[in-house]
């Protein structure tokens, strides 16, 4: 086997490896996905954070 072959497998690989991972990052930020959740949880907070922020009773 020649370097090259060597490199090509070796690129293969990594390229499929990529692709898995793609596809398992986008199923977790999918709707219903482990980190879907997470998400809506942050935009919550920071929405509530925000309107504190605003809020004219928090400067008396």
């Amino acid at each position: 086997m020649g370097d090259d072959q060597q490199d090509e497998e070796v690129l293969a690989a990594r390229k499929a490896r990529s692709r898995e991972l793609g596809a398992a990052a986008r199923a977790a930020v999918a709707e219903g996905g482990s980190s879907s959740g997470d998400w809506a949880r942050l935009v919550y907070e920071l929405k509530a954070f925000h309107g504190r922020h605003n809020d004219p009773q928090t400067y008396k």
